[in-house]
């Protein structure tokens, strides 16, 4: 009864009744508990061992919905298999190929089940349970909402030194060590949760654009500019080059699309004056534009100039080893002072596994961006939540090339991708073009009366 009644709402409101793909109850739009969770989860440092398995709160969780997530998926209830799910996968099967390489079978089990979870698993988590508009805004709130709580215990952390958030969690059991970082801008740097300063801002990077263009959808300009606000200043209290660079390029494509707006082919003209910059650099330098914007973009000279080595070092390893890499924590060729990090996202699966998990890694985000621009939409709801994405998708790329993930950040950014695919899926005039703010307004609303709504009466 209750399907015929909102089914007859929905026909007064001129829509479609017949559901968009993978979605075909109200219910289904929800996110689902496990998937709050998982997100909670990455902000929980709790630390546990099984025998001589080390287990961080969101691998539970992760190992808890790995297998009904990769059924669902090879089935097809998450709608069709895409190039990017293929991408991904030679990417995580590649990378145990060169685990067992490097360590062997005994000893590669360890590492290769925990990049499959943090890999594979983090995608079809998003891939298969954001499958449209509404999960895909109440996950986009729940990350800004974790980002706004970790607000106060960032600038605390800022101002005094303190890592007030761990020392809570620690009287509840084993928490990773703190990491002794100096000050920078007259700032403690905000570690958090997290493992190293720089992934709290990698971590906080994509609530800005989600803030800004799902959360803040048909929010007045104040709302919408103190949500993006609070992101930024949350992220940039970790005071580290990555991170801050890449949130202030994601401020600068909201400025972009708010000025230009009126302007059809505005993204394109970003591209090509992008691709103009580019070739000026690379004419008037003697070094090549990737050196330059690193060197700018880092927040000290030393910083600056170990990217540049990491990038120069980096295609000299892949080149020297490009069928399975020099393994994860392996020795790699490199100056005598430099350390043996290598912070550089984008570069190190290829150096790290060989050029087949390098191309896949780098291919299957580059080839969702692609698709997703190519995506033609006509509902501005969709096209305001692609936009949230996209530049969210851009601190993570941005920051990439300056930082290593692990961890919680790893986690997110392989969800985050996943989290894109329903787009591609998404027809208009479908059920997902009843607008997803005004149903949650209304069951907030109805949910506790006693009384019928007006559209329940008039049936």
């Amino acid at each position: 009864m209750a399907d015929v009644q909102h089914s007859a709402v929905r026909a007064r409101r001129g829509v479609a009744a017949r559901p968009a793909i993978g979605s075909a109850t109200s219910a289904e739009k929800k996110l689902p508990i496990f998937v709050k969770i998982f997100v909670i989860s990455l902000i929980i440092p709790l630390i546990f061992s099984l025998g001589s398995i080390t287990l961080s709160t969101y691998r539970i969780a992760l190992l808890a919905m790995f297998v009904p997530s990769f059924i669902m998926w090879i089935s097809g209830k998450a709608g069709p298999l895409r190039w990017a799910d293929g991408l991904i996968c030679l990417m995580v099967t590649w990378m145990i190929i060169s685990t067992i390489y490097h360590k062997g079978m005994g000893e590669a089990i360890e590492p290769v089940g925990i990049l499959t979870l943090e890999h594979l698993g983090t995608y079809l988590l998003g891939r298969v349970f954001i499958r449209d508009a509404r999960s895909f805004r109440q996950m986009a709130i729940l990350l800004f909402c974790v980002g706004v709580f970790l607000f106060p215990f960032a600038l605390y952390e800022g101002l005094t030194g303190h890592n007030l958030y761990r020392s809570i969690w620690a009287n509840l059991g084993r928490v990773p060590f703190d990491v002794n970082m100096e000050a920078r801008l007259g700032l403690d740097r905000f570690q958090g949760p997290f493992d190293h300063p720089i992934l709290s801002g990698v971590f906080l990077t994509p609530a800005l654009a989600l803030g800004c263009f799902v959360v803040g959808y048909r929010k007045g300009f104040v709302t919408r500019t103190s949500l993006t606000g609070i992101a930024f200043l949350t992220g940039f209290l970790s005071v580290s080059s990555g991170p801050i660079s890449a949130l202030t390029v994601q401020i600068g494509m909201v400025l972009w699309e708010a000025i230009f707006r009126p302007i059809k082919a505005r993204w394109w003209i970003f591209l090509g004056l992008a691709a103009v910059a580019y070739v000026a650099i690379d004419l008037l330098s003697n070094r090549t534009p990737i050196v330059v914007a690193i060197s700018y973009l880092a927040l000290n000279t030393h910083t600056a100039m170990n990217r540049v080595y990491i990038w120069e070092w980096g295609w000299v390893n892949i080149f020297s080893n490009p069928l399975f890499g020099t393994g994860l924590g392996g020795e790699w060729q490199r100056y005598s002072f430099m350390t043996d990090s290598f912070d550089m996202f984008w570069l190190l699966y290829a150096m790290s596994y060989g050029l087949i998990a390098g191309i896949g890694h780098l291919g299957a985000a580059l080839l969702i961006v692609w698709q997703l621009i190519r995506k033609k939409i006509a509902d501005e709801r969709i096209r305001e939540y692609r936009m949230g994405w996209l530049i969210g998708f851009v601190g993570f790329f941005m920051a990439g090339w300056m930082v290593h993930y692990w961890e919680a950040p790893l986690a997110l950014c392989f969800f985050f991708l996943g989290s894109a695919i329903w787009f591609l899926d998404y027809e208009d005039g479908a059920d997902e073009a009843v607008d997803d703010t005004a149903e949650d307004t209304a069951e907030r609303r109805t949910r506790y009366s006693r009384f019928p709504t007006r559209e329940t009466r008039s049936t």
